[in-house]
Protein backbone atom coordinates (compact mmCIF):
# COMPACT_ATOMS: atom_id res chain seq x y z
CA UNK A 1 0.00 0.00 0.00
CA UNK A 2 2.83 2.15 0.77
CA UNK A 3 4.04 1.75 -2.74
CA UNK A 4 0.36 3.68 -4.06
CA UNK A 5 1.45 6.45 -2.13
CA UNK A 6 4.95 7.02 -3.36
CA UNK A 7 3.99 6.67 -7.16
CA UNK A 8 1.94 10.15 -7.38
CA UNK A 9 4.11 11.36 -4.84
CA UNK A 10 7.76 9.94 -7.41
CA UNK A 11 6.30 12.26 -9.83
CA UNK A 12 6.44 15.40 -8.34
CA UNK A 13 9.94 15.01 -6.71
CA UNK A 14 10.67 13.72 -11.04
CA UNK A 15 9.01 17.05 -12.15
CA UNK A 16 10.50 19.23 -9.38
CA UNK A 17 14.04 17.96 -9.49
CA UNK A 18 14.14 18.18 -13.29
CA UNK A 19 13.50 22.00 -12.86
CA UNK A 20 15.90 22.62 -9.95
CA UNK A 21 19.12 20.96 -11.49
CA UNK A 22 18.14 22.97 -14.98
CA UNK A 23 18.13 25.59 -13.21
CA UNK A 24 21.25 25.10 -10.99
CA UNK A 25 23.30 24.08 -14.26
CA UNK A 26 22.38 26.96 -16.44
CA UNK A 27 23.51 29.14 -13.48
CA UNK A 28 26.42 27.33 -13.37
CA UNK A 29 27.25 27.52 -17.24
CA UNK A 30 26.55 31.49 -16.82
CA UNK A 31 29.01 31.27 -14.35
CA UNK A 32 31.54 29.42 -16.12
CA UNK A 33 31.31 31.23 -19.34
CA UNK A 34 29.86 28.64 -21.21
CA UNK A 35 28.05 29.21 -24.36
CA UNK A 36 24.38 29.17 -24.50
CA UNK A 37 24.62 26.60 -27.51
CA UNK A 38 26.57 23.96 -24.85
CA UNK A 39 23.90 24.50 -22.59
CA UNK A 40 21.21 24.38 -24.57
CA UNK A 41 22.29 20.84 -26.40
CA UNK A 42 23.10 19.56 -23.41
CA UNK A 43 21.03 20.47 -20.09
CA UNK A 44 18.13 22.69 -21.20
CA UNK A 45 17.33 20.39 -24.38
CA UNK A 46 17.43 17.25 -22.35
CA UNK A 47 15.94 18.85 -19.83
CA UNK A 48 12.10 17.36 -20.38
CA UNK A 49 13.32 14.01 -21.28
CA UNK A 50 14.88 13.73 -17.58
CA UNK A 51 11.72 12.20 -15.90
CA UNK A 52 11.95 9.31 -18.75
CA UNK A 53 15.70 9.24 -18.10
CA UNK A 54 15.65 8.83 -14.02
CA UNK A 55 12.32 6.39 -14.34
CA UNK A 56 14.78 4.28 -16.52
CA UNK A 57 16.78 3.94 -14.91
CA UNK A 58 16.10 2.67 -11.93
CA UNK A 59 13.97 0.37 -14.11
CA UNK A 60 17.02 -1.18 -15.85
CA UNK A 61 18.83 -1.33 -12.66
CA UNK A 62 16.12 -3.32 -11.02
CA UNK A 63 15.41 -5.64 -14.01
CA UNK A 64 12.28 -4.14 -14.92
CA UNK A 65 12.11 -3.91 -18.87
CA UNK A 66 8.46 -3.71 -19.06
CA UNK A 67 8.61 -0.43 -17.43
CA UNK A 68 11.63 1.00 -19.95
CA UNK A 69 10.04 -0.03 -22.73
CA UNK A 70 6.32 1.19 -21.80
CA UNK A 71 7.64 4.72 -20.32
CA UNK A 72 9.46 5.24 -24.24
CA UNK A 73 6.82 4.06 -25.99
CA UNK A 74 3.72 5.36 -24.17
CA UNK A 75 5.50 9.15 -23.29
CA UNK A 76 6.62 9.27 -27.01
CA UNK A 77 2.79 7.92 -27.71
CA UNK A 78 1.68 10.73 -26.03
CA UNK A 79 3.58 13.47 -27.16
CA UNK A 80 2.78 12.81 -30.56
CA UNK A 81 -0.99 12.43 -30.44
CA UNK A 82 -2.24 13.70 -26.96
CA UNK A 83 -0.15 16.62 -26.97
CA UNK A 84 0.07 17.80 -30.06
CA UNK A 85 -3.42 17.21 -30.86
CA UNK A 86 -4.10 19.20 -27.47
CA UNK A 87 -2.23 21.80 -28.50
CA UNK A 88 -4.06 22.31 -31.76
CA UNK A 89 -7.19 22.62 -29.86
CA UNK A 90 -5.19 25.26 -28.44
CA UNK A 91 -4.18 27.30 -31.47
CA UNK A 92 -3.77 25.94 -35.09
CA UNK A 93 -0.16 25.23 -35.58
CA UNK A 94 1.67 26.11 -38.46
CA UNK A 95 4.82 24.01 -38.78
CA UNK A 96 8.90 25.07 -40.82
CA UNK A 97 10.03 23.36 -43.67
CA UNK A 98 12.63 21.81 -41.37
CA UNK A 99 10.72 20.11 -38.95
CA UNK A 100 8.57 18.38 -42.13
CA UNK A 101 12.12 17.91 -43.89
CA UNK A 102 14.04 16.87 -41.09
CA UNK A 103 13.29 16.69 -37.55
CA UNK A 104 10.20 14.55 -38.10
CA UNK A 105 12.08 11.92 -40.43
CA UNK A 106 14.46 12.28 -37.96
CA UNK A 107 11.68 10.82 -35.38
CA UNK A 108 10.37 8.39 -37.85
CA UNK A 109 13.71 6.70 -38.27
CA UNK A 110 14.09 6.34 -34.87
CA UNK A 111 10.99 4.16 -34.67
CA UNK A 112 11.97 2.03 -37.35
CA UNK A 113 15.31 1.68 -35.41
CA UNK A 114 13.93 0.65 -32.63
CA UNK A 115 11.66 -1.88 -34.45
CA UNK A 116 14.57 -3.54 -36.41
CA UNK A 117 16.47 -3.81 -33.87
CA UNK A 118 14.14 -4.98 -31.16
CA UNK A 119 13.22 -7.93 -33.58
CA UNK A 120 16.00 -10.00 -33.03
CA UNK A 121 13.35 -13.31 -33.32
CA UNK A 122 12.68 -12.52 -36.75
CA UNK A 123 15.74 -12.06 -37.87
CA UNK A 124 18.04 -14.60 -36.26
CA UNK A 125 15.78 -17.07 -34.57
CA UNK A 126 17.66 -15.63 -31.04
CA UNK A 127 15.31 -14.22 -27.95
CA UNK A 128 14.24 -10.84 -28.52
CA UNK A 129 15.48 -7.68 -26.46
CA UNK A 130 16.97 -4.38 -26.53
CA UNK A 131 20.52 -6.07 -26.18
CA UNK A 132 24.11 -3.66 -24.93
CA UNK A 133 25.27 -3.81 -28.49
CA UNK A 134 21.78 -2.10 -29.27
CA UNK A 135 22.05 0.02 -26.94
CA UNK A 136 25.63 1.40 -28.32
CA UNK A 137 23.84 1.70 -32.04
CA UNK A 138 20.89 4.24 -30.71
CA UNK A 139 23.45 6.26 -28.78
CA UNK A 140 25.80 6.85 -31.83
CA UNK A 141 22.59 7.84 -33.78
CA UNK A 142 22.23 10.16 -30.84
CA UNK A 143 25.88 11.25 -31.27
CA UNK A 144 24.77 11.58 -34.94
CA UNK A 145 21.54 14.03 -34.35
CA UNK A 146 23.60 15.88 -31.74
CA UNK A 147 26.65 16.24 -34.20
CA UNK A 148 23.20 17.39 -37.04
CA UNK A 149 22.81 20.12 -34.41
CA UNK A 150 26.24 21.24 -34.11
CA UNK A 151 26.55 21.39 -37.25
CA UNK A 152 23.38 23.30 -38.19
CA UNK A 153 23.95 25.98 -35.24
CA UNK A 154 27.64 26.75 -35.45
CA UNK A 155 26.47 29.67 -38.05
CA UNK A 156 24.55 32.43 -37.30
CA UNK A 157 21.73 32.54 -34.86
CA UNK A 158 22.57 29.61 -33.27
CA UNK A 159 20.53 30.53 -30.17
CA UNK A 160 17.12 31.28 -32.27
CA UNK A 161 17.65 27.59 -34.59
CA UNK A 162 18.57 25.92 -31.66
CA UNK A 163 14.79 27.02 -29.96
CA UNK A 164 13.10 26.31 -33.25
CA UNK A 165 14.72 22.68 -33.83
CA UNK A 166 14.46 20.96 -30.42
CA UNK A 167 11.93 23.57 -28.37
CA UNK A 168 14.46 24.46 -25.81
CA UNK A 169 14.08 28.40 -24.45
CA UNK A 170 17.17 29.23 -22.68
CA UNK A 171 16.26 31.31 -19.91
CA UNK A 172 17.94 34.58 -18.88
CA UNK A 173 19.36 33.51 -15.82
CA UNK A 174 20.09 35.80 -12.29
CA UNK A 175 23.51 35.62 -10.73
CA UNK A 176 23.62 32.87 -8.04
CA UNK A 177 26.17 32.34 -5.54
CA UNK A 178 28.25 29.16 -5.59
CA UNK A 179 26.54 27.93 -2.36
CA UNK A 180 22.90 28.36 -4.22
CA UNK A 181 24.08 26.66 -7.21
CA UNK A 182 24.95 24.02 -5.17
CA UNK A 183 22.10 23.55 -3.37
CA UNK A 184 19.71 23.71 -6.56
CA UNK A 185 21.94 20.55 -8.24
CA UNK A 186 22.03 18.56 -5.08
CA UNK A 187 17.78 19.16 -5.06
CA UNK A 188 17.95 18.67 -8.72
CA UNK A 189 19.56 15.13 -8.46
CA UNK A 190 17.67 14.21 -5.18
CA UNK A 191 14.85 14.56 -6.27
CA UNK A 192 15.19 12.69 -10.01
CA UNK A 193 16.91 9.69 -7.80
CA UNK A 194 14.02 9.30 -5.38
CA UNK A 195 11.11 10.45 -7.50
CA UNK A 196 12.91 7.46 -10.66
CA UNK A 197 12.99 5.25 -7.50
CA UNK A 198 9.27 5.38 -6.15
CA UNK A 199 7.50 5.77 -9.59
CA UNK A 200 9.07 2.66 -10.94
CA UNK A 201 8.20 0.81 -7.04
CA UNK A 202 4.63 2.00 -7.26
CA UNK A 203 4.31 0.78 -10.99
CA UNK A 204 5.32 -2.62 -10.00
CA UNK A 205 3.34 -2.62 -6.98
CA UNK A 206 0.46 -1.47 -8.94
CA UNK A 207 0.91 -3.65 -11.65
CA UNK A 208 1.25 -6.71 -9.31
CA UNK A 209 -1.91 -5.57 -7.29
CA UNK A 210 -3.96 -5.13 -10.10
CA UNK A 211 -2.85 -8.48 -12.09
CA UNK A 212 -1.44 -6.41 -14.89
CA UNK A 213 1.84 -5.96 -16.69
CA UNK A 214 4.15 -3.41 -16.18
CA UNK A 215 4.32 -2.26 -19.56
CA UNK A 216 0.42 -1.26 -19.36
CA UNK A 217 0.82 0.41 -16.05
CA UNK A 218 4.40 2.30 -17.57
CA UNK A 219 2.53 2.78 -21.31
CA UNK A 220 -0.41 4.70 -19.86
CA UNK A 221 0.06 6.46 -16.34
CA UNK A 222 3.84 6.82 -16.48
CA UNK A 223 4.14 7.16 -20.04
CA UNK A 224 1.75 10.31 -19.44
CA UNK A 225 3.46 11.56 -16.10
CA UNK A 226 6.61 11.56 -17.45
CA UNK A 227 5.56 13.40 -20.87
CA UNK A 228 4.01 16.18 -18.01
CA UNK A 229 7.21 18.42 -18.64
CA UNK A 230 6.63 18.70 -22.04
CA UNK A 231 3.09 19.30 -22.16
CA UNK A 232 3.99 22.13 -19.73
CA UNK A 233 7.07 23.40 -21.76
CA UNK A 234 4.51 23.66 -24.89
CA UNK A 235 1.58 24.82 -23.63
CA UNK A 236 3.81 28.05 -22.21
CA UNK A 237 5.54 28.29 -25.54
CA UNK A 238 1.93 28.36 -27.18
CA UNK A 239 0.78 30.83 -24.47
CA UNK A 240 4.53 32.97 -25.33
CA UNK A 241 3.20 32.70 -28.90
CA UNK A 242 6.46 30.50 -29.59
CA UNK A 243 4.75 27.73 -31.73
CA UNK A 244 8.19 26.54 -32.93
CA UNK A 245 9.77 26.16 -29.63
CA UNK A 246 6.08 24.13 -28.68
CA UNK A 247 6.59 22.04 -31.81
CA UNK A 248 10.54 21.19 -31.30
CA UNK A 249 10.15 20.55 -27.78
CA UNK A 250 7.86 17.51 -28.93
CA UNK A 251 10.04 16.02 -31.73
CA UNK A 252 13.39 16.54 -29.61
CA UNK A 253 12.26 15.37 -26.88
CA UNK A 254 10.38 11.82 -29.17
CA UNK A 255 14.24 11.62 -31.04
CA UNK A 256 16.31 11.78 -26.71
CA UNK A 257 13.78 9.29 -25.79
CA UNK A 258 14.88 6.22 -28.30
CA UNK A 259 18.34 7.26 -29.10
CA UNK A 260 19.53 8.42 -25.67
CA UNK A 261 17.33 7.35 -22.61
CA UNK A 262 16.45 4.03 -24.14
CA UNK A 263 20.28 3.47 -25.40
CA UNK A 264 21.45 3.94 -21.98
CA UNK A 265 19.35 1.97 -20.41
CA UNK A 266 19.95 -0.89 -22.35
CA UNK A 267 23.30 -0.38 -21.71
CA UNK A 268 23.00 -1.18 -18.34
CA UNK A 269 20.85 -4.10 -18.20
CA UNK A 270 19.20 -5.65 -21.53
CA UNK A 271 15.64 -5.44 -22.23
CA UNK A 272 13.66 -8.54 -23.03
CA UNK A 273 11.06 -7.44 -25.91
CA UNK A 274 8.08 -9.34 -25.90
CA UNK A 275 6.09 -10.12 -29.80
CA UNK A 276 3.10 -8.09 -28.99
CA UNK A 277 5.19 -4.87 -28.23
CA UNK A 278 5.76 -4.61 -32.15
CA UNK A 279 1.52 -3.50 -32.35
CA UNK A 280 2.89 -0.31 -29.85
CA UNK A 281 6.09 0.43 -31.36
CA UNK A 282 4.34 0.03 -35.53
CA UNK A 283 1.41 2.49 -33.67
CA UNK A 284 3.75 5.07 -32.24
CA UNK A 285 5.85 4.86 -36.35
CA UNK A 286 2.19 4.56 -37.93
CA UNK A 287 0.95 8.15 -35.66
CA UNK A 288 4.39 9.83 -36.97
CA UNK A 289 3.75 9.00 -40.56
CA UNK A 290 0.33 10.16 -40.49
CA UNK A 291 1.55 13.40 -38.50
CA UNK A 292 3.92 13.71 -41.11
CA UNK A 293 0.63 13.58 -44.14
CA UNK A 294 -1.19 15.73 -42.07
CA UNK A 295 0.75 18.46 -42.65
CA UNK A 296 3.17 18.18 -45.52
CA UNK A 297 0.96 20.12 -47.96
CA UNK A 298 0.10 23.04 -45.93
CA UNK A 299 2.72 22.68 -43.10
CA UNK A 300 -0.23 23.33 -40.71
CA UNK A 301 -2.33 21.74 -37.69
CA UNK A 302 -5.73 22.94 -37.47
CA UNK A 303 -8.27 22.29 -34.60
CA UNK A 304 -10.19 19.17 -36.97
CA UNK A 305 -6.60 17.09 -37.68
CA UNK A 306 -5.74 18.06 -33.90
CA UNK A 307 -9.10 16.19 -32.91
CA UNK A 308 -8.12 13.64 -34.89
CA UNK A 309 -4.93 12.87 -33.00
CA UNK A 310 -6.55 12.93 -29.63
CA UNK A 311 -9.14 10.16 -31.20
CA UNK A 312 -6.15 8.12 -32.23
CA UNK A 313 -4.53 8.29 -28.78
CA UNK A 314 -7.94 7.85 -27.01
CA UNK A 315 -8.16 4.84 -29.32
CA UNK A 316 -4.85 3.48 -28.67
CA UNK A 317 -5.09 3.41 -24.52
CA UNK A 318 -8.74 1.45 -25.41
CA UNK A 319 -6.72 -1.14 -27.59
CA UNK A 320 -3.76 -1.74 -25.10
CA UNK A 321 -6.64 -2.09 -22.30
CA UNK A 322 -8.26 -4.34 -24.02
CA UNK A 323 -5.54 -6.34 -24.97
CA UNK A 324 -4.22 -6.45 -21.26
CA UNK A 325 -7.60 -7.49 -20.30
CA UNK A 326 -8.43 -10.51 -23.23
CA UNK A 327 -4.64 -11.81 -22.59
Amino acid sequence: MFEFVLFPLGFLLLLKGADYLIDGAVALAEKLRVSSLFTGLTVVALGTSLPEFFVNLFSAISGNGGISLGNIIGSNIANTLLILGFLALLSPLSLNRSLLRKEIPFCLLASAILILLANDQMISNQPSLVSRTDGIVLLAFFLLFLYYLYTLFRKTRAKEKLEKVIGIELPEVKPKDNLTILLFLLAGVAGLFFGGQWVVDGARAIAEGLGLTTFLISATLIGLGTSFPELMTSVLAIVKKKQEIALGNIFGSNIFNIFFVLGFSSLISPIPFSFWINFDLFFLFGSTLLLLGLVAEKLKLDRKRGSLLLALYILYIVLIISREVLA
